[in-house]
Protein backbone atom coordinates (compact mmCIF):
# COMPACT_ATOMS: atom_id res chain seq x y z
CA UNK A 1 0.00 0.00 0.00
CA UNK A 2 1.56 3.60 -1.03
CA UNK A 3 0.38 6.72 0.10
CA UNK A 4 1.27 10.67 -1.25
CA UNK A 5 1.99 12.31 1.87
CA UNK A 6 3.76 15.97 2.24
CA UNK A 7 4.64 18.89 4.24
CA UNK A 8 4.78 18.69 8.21
CA UNK A 9 2.79 14.81 7.68
CA UNK A 10 6.69 13.29 6.36
CA UNK A 11 7.84 14.47 9.75
CA UNK A 12 5.47 12.71 11.85
CA UNK A 13 5.89 9.36 9.33
CA UNK A 14 9.40 9.61 9.74
CA UNK A 15 8.87 9.53 13.38
CA UNK A 16 6.42 7.00 13.54
CA UNK A 17 9.07 4.79 11.53
CA UNK A 18 11.59 5.29 13.96
CA UNK A 19 9.53 4.83 16.89
CA UNK A 20 7.31 1.64 15.84
CA UNK A 21 11.09 -0.30 14.55
CA UNK A 22 11.07 -3.53 16.40
CA UNK A 23 13.93 -5.15 14.54
CA UNK A 24 15.21 -2.84 11.84
CA UNK A 25 15.65 0.60 10.71
CA UNK A 26 17.41 1.76 7.70
CA UNK A 27 17.84 5.50 7.09
CA UNK A 28 19.62 6.05 3.51
CA UNK A 29 20.19 9.77 2.89
CA UNK A 30 23.21 11.88 0.96
CA UNK A 31 23.80 13.89 3.84
CA UNK A 32 23.33 12.57 7.59
CA UNK A 33 22.96 15.69 10.02
CA UNK A 34 20.84 14.77 12.69
CA UNK A 35 18.06 17.26 14.07
CA UNK A 36 18.02 16.79 18.24
CA UNK A 37 14.29 15.61 17.73
CA UNK A 38 15.29 12.79 15.37
CA UNK A 39 18.33 12.36 18.14
CA UNK A 40 15.54 12.19 21.29
CA UNK A 41 13.51 9.44 19.00
CA UNK A 42 16.24 7.49 18.52
CA UNK A 43 17.86 7.08 22.00
CA UNK A 44 14.85 5.11 22.92
CA UNK A 45 16.73 3.02 20.66
CA UNK A 46 19.81 2.71 22.30
CA UNK A 47 18.89 0.30 25.17
CA UNK A 48 16.81 -2.13 22.04
CA UNK A 49 20.26 -4.11 20.90
CA UNK A 50 17.76 -6.77 18.57
CA UNK A 51 16.90 -3.34 16.57
CA UNK A 52 19.59 -3.27 13.75
CA UNK A 53 20.29 -0.06 12.83
CA UNK A 54 21.89 0.30 9.00
CA UNK A 55 22.63 3.68 7.80
CA UNK A 56 24.22 4.43 4.47
CA UNK A 57 25.22 8.19 3.56
CA UNK A 58 27.16 9.50 0.25
CA UNK A 59 27.90 12.55 -1.45
CA UNK A 60 32.05 13.59 -1.76
CA UNK A 61 34.23 10.37 -1.19
CA UNK A 62 37.09 12.76 -0.84
CA UNK A 63 35.48 14.74 1.62
CA UNK A 64 33.57 12.23 4.15
CA UNK A 65 33.00 14.92 6.73
CA UNK A 66 31.06 16.71 4.18
CA UNK A 67 28.14 14.25 4.46
CA UNK A 68 27.92 12.76 8.03
CA UNK A 69 29.02 15.41 11.22
CA UNK A 70 31.99 14.34 13.66
CA UNK A 71 28.68 14.67 16.24
CA UNK A 72 26.37 12.77 15.04
CA UNK A 73 29.29 9.55 14.29
CA UNK A 74 30.18 10.18 18.05
CA UNK A 75 26.07 10.07 18.71
CA UNK A 76 25.45 7.00 16.47
CA UNK A 77 28.81 4.87 17.34
CA UNK A 78 27.57 3.54 20.45
CA UNK A 79 24.25 1.80 19.35
CA UNK A 80 24.53 -1.56 20.38
CA UNK A 81 23.62 -2.83 16.47
CA UNK A 82 24.12 -0.03 13.98
CA UNK A 83 26.29 -0.29 10.59
CA UNK A 84 27.18 2.81 8.63
CA UNK A 85 28.16 2.82 5.18
CA UNK A 86 29.27 4.77 1.91
CA UNK A 87 27.85 4.86 -1.27
CA UNK A 88 29.37 8.16 -3.08
CA UNK A 89 26.62 7.75 -5.90
CA UNK A 90 23.70 7.95 -3.67
CA UNK A 91 21.27 10.77 -4.68
CA UNK A 92 18.07 8.95 -2.84
CA UNK A 93 16.62 8.88 0.68
CA UNK A 94 15.16 6.16 2.01
CA UNK A 95 13.79 5.54 5.50
CA UNK A 96 12.06 2.19 6.78
CA UNK A 97 11.57 -0.09 9.27
CA UNK A 98 10.51 -3.88 8.80
CA UNK A 99 6.72 -2.79 8.14
CA UNK A 100 7.04 0.69 6.74
CA UNK A 101 9.12 3.44 4.63
CA UNK A 102 9.36 6.59 3.42
CA UNK A 103 10.73 7.29 -0.30
CA UNK A 104 11.17 11.22 0.12
CA UNK A 105 12.79 14.37 -1.06
CA UNK A 106 12.98 15.29 2.65
CA UNK A 107 16.95 15.66 4.08
CA UNK A 108 17.60 14.70 7.71
CA UNK A 109 18.76 18.34 8.51
CA UNK A 110 17.00 20.69 6.38
CA UNK A 111 12.89 20.93 7.42
CA UNK A 112 11.80 23.87 5.93
CA UNK A 113 8.66 22.93 4.54
CA UNK A 114 8.02 26.40 5.02
CA UNK A 115 9.86 27.56 2.49
CA UNK A 116 10.77 24.11 0.35
CA UNK A 117 8.49 21.93 -1.65
CA UNK A 118 8.56 18.67 -0.08
CA UNK A 119 6.79 15.27 -0.55
CA UNK A 120 6.70 11.46 -0.08
CA UNK A 121 5.95 7.92 -0.50
CA UNK A 122 4.89 6.02 2.56
CA UNK A 123 4.52 2.92 1.62
CA UNK A 124 3.85 -0.34 3.91
CA UNK A 125 3.64 -4.33 3.71
CA UNK A 126 0.63 -6.04 2.26
CA UNK A 127 0.03 -9.50 2.92
CA UNK A 128 -0.79 -9.65 -1.48
CA UNK A 129 3.00 -8.08 -1.63
CA UNK A 130 4.66 -10.12 0.66
CA UNK A 131 3.44 -13.32 -1.52
CA UNK A 132 3.69 -12.04 -4.97
CA UNK A 133 6.69 -9.59 -4.70
CA UNK A 134 5.06 -7.11 -7.18
CA UNK A 135 4.45 -4.28 -4.96
CA UNK A 136 5.81 -0.81 -4.66
CA UNK A 137 6.67 -1.95 -1.02
CA UNK A 138 8.64 -4.60 -2.10
CA UNK A 139 9.88 -3.34 -4.89
CA UNK A 140 11.56 -0.49 -3.10
CA UNK A 141 12.54 -2.90 -0.15
CA UNK A 142 14.65 -5.14 -3.01
CA UNK A 143 16.19 -2.17 -4.31
CA UNK A 144 17.51 -0.42 -1.20
CA UNK A 145 18.70 -4.13 0.53
CA UNK A 146 20.56 -3.76 -3.25
CA UNK A 147 22.25 -0.36 -2.28
CA UNK A 148 22.98 -1.45 1.22
CA UNK A 149 25.29 -4.99 0.01
CA UNK A 150 26.81 -2.98 -2.51
CA UNK A 151 27.97 0.53 -0.46
CA UNK A 152 31.02 0.53 1.55
CA UNK A 153 30.76 -0.66 5.06
CA UNK A 154 33.11 2.05 7.45
CA UNK A 155 31.11 1.30 10.93
CA UNK A 156 30.34 -2.07 12.09
CA UNK A 157 29.04 -2.62 16.06
CA UNK A 158 27.43 -6.08 16.31
CA UNK A 159 25.26 -7.21 19.82
CA UNK A 160 26.86 -10.77 21.57
CA UNK A 161 23.28 -12.50 23.21
CA UNK A 162 23.51 -15.82 25.70
CA UNK A 163 20.89 -18.62 25.18
CA UNK A 164 18.68 -18.68 28.13
CA UNK A 165 15.97 -21.36 28.89
CA UNK A 166 17.53 -24.26 26.10
CA UNK A 167 17.54 -21.24 23.61
CA UNK A 168 13.90 -20.07 23.99
CA UNK A 169 15.43 -16.86 25.00
CA UNK A 170 18.46 -15.00 24.74
CA UNK A 171 20.06 -12.23 26.70
CA UNK A 172 22.26 -9.22 25.66
CA UNK A 173 25.57 -9.68 27.18
CA UNK A 174 27.61 -6.27 25.42
CA UNK A 175 27.88 -5.11 21.98
CA UNK A 176 31.63 -4.99 20.21
CA UNK A 177 32.88 -2.43 17.46
CA UNK A 178 34.65 -5.63 14.56
CA UNK A 179 34.98 -2.48 12.11
CA UNK A 180 35.79 1.57 12.15
CA UNK A 181 37.14 3.19 9.56
CA UNK A 182 34.96 6.13 10.27
CA UNK A 183 36.70 7.18 12.83
CA UNK A 184 39.63 7.47 10.94
CA UNK A 185 38.09 9.26 7.88
CA UNK A 186 36.44 11.96 10.29
CA UNK A 187 39.46 12.21 12.77
CA UNK A 188 37.18 11.03 15.70
CA UNK A 189 38.36 9.55 18.57
CA UNK A 190 35.74 6.85 20.96
CA UNK A 191 36.65 6.17 24.04
CA UNK A 192 36.57 3.14 25.84
CA UNK A 193 34.72 4.74 28.40
CA UNK A 194 32.14 6.00 26.35
CA UNK A 195 32.62 2.34 25.14
CA UNK A 196 31.75 0.69 28.73
CA UNK A 197 28.88 3.43 29.65
CA UNK A 198 26.82 2.51 26.34
CA UNK A 199 26.72 -1.50 27.44
CA UNK A 200 25.42 -0.40 31.54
Amino acid sequence: MANFIKGSIMMACLEEILEDAKGEIIIISPEIRLQDWIKEVLSNKSDEPRVKITLVFGNSEEEIGSSISKEDFKFLAYFPNIEIRHEPRLQSRYYANETKALLSSMDLHDFQLTNNIEFGILVSQSLIGGITGHTVDSEAWNYFQNVIENSNLLYLRVPEFEDKMMGLTRKYISSETELDNLSKLLRVRLTKRQDADNEQ
